[in-house]
């Protein structure tokens, strides 16, 4: 890595930046190439390394990345404070290894549902098939199944076993555990007098019940 590059990077390292998941596709802008690597900015003031090896791997003809190209890539790993891109996933070792690490380490995984079947959804997880139960696409009920179709969304790996070939998806616990961490933020911030915009979730005979984002509170019948 050249001394320019090295300096760039480091800089670039104090920047605040956008969280990326193992699995998840990005677009971004390629903004500088050395030898080995290309530097990829994907926005949020965050930059990413992708090997200039990987992205010719599937493709000996592909083109030569240059600055100001617009790539479409795959993150590989997130150690390190690092993202590493890829330009695919495939049914590899490599990329078992890759979705049992986001397994174990609690991280989001990009799938696309692909396909329904008894009590749930087929999602495709980097070319993994992975199984949905219908009670975890969403946080809930789902009584039409049609709208999830062909969608792409983050999972959670709630079971990992036999090399990737059991594999069970849940949407539900991430947006739970996302609701969770909103509704920690919220905590912190109210206050006596603050405006709050919600969203009725029930209604009964002594008032309202409202989600203000993550928290649920009562609206008395007396302030209606």
């Amino acid at each position: 890595m050249s001394d320019d590059f090295a300096a760039l990077f480091a800089e670039s390292e104090m920047q605040s930046k956008k969280t990326l998941r193992v699995g998840e596709s990005v677009s971004g802008t390629v903004i500088m190439v050395d030898g080995e690597h290309a530097f990829v900015d994907y926005g949020g003031k965050g930059e990413a390394m992708l090997s200039l090896d990987d992205w010719r791997a599937d493709d000996e003809e592909a083109p030569e990345l240059q600055s100001g190209d617009a790539i479409e890539a795959v993150v590989i790993s997130v150690k390190g404070g690092t993202p590493l891109l890829s330009r695919s996933l495939k049914k590899s070792l490599q990329n078992r290894q890759l979705i049992e690490d986001a397994f174990h380490s609690g991280l989001p995984v990009e799938g696309r549902v692909s396909g329904k079947n008894k009590g749930g959804f087929e999602v495709d997880v980097s070319g993994l098939r992975g199984f949905c139960p219908i009670s975890q696409i969403a946080d809930t009920f789902v009584e039409d199944t049609e709208p999830f179709m062909e969608q792409s969304y983050l999972f959670l790996i709630t079971e990992y076993a036999n090399k990737g070939r059991q594999l069970v998806l849940s949407r539900r616990k991430l947006l739970e555990r996302e609701k969770a961490e909103r509704a920690a933020e919220l905590r912190e911030q109210l206050a006596e007098g603050l405006e709050l915009e919600g969203r009725v979730t029930n209604i009964r005979p002594f008032g309202a019940f409202v989600d203000i984002g993550g928290l649920e509170g009562l609206v008395h019948i007396s302030e209606l």
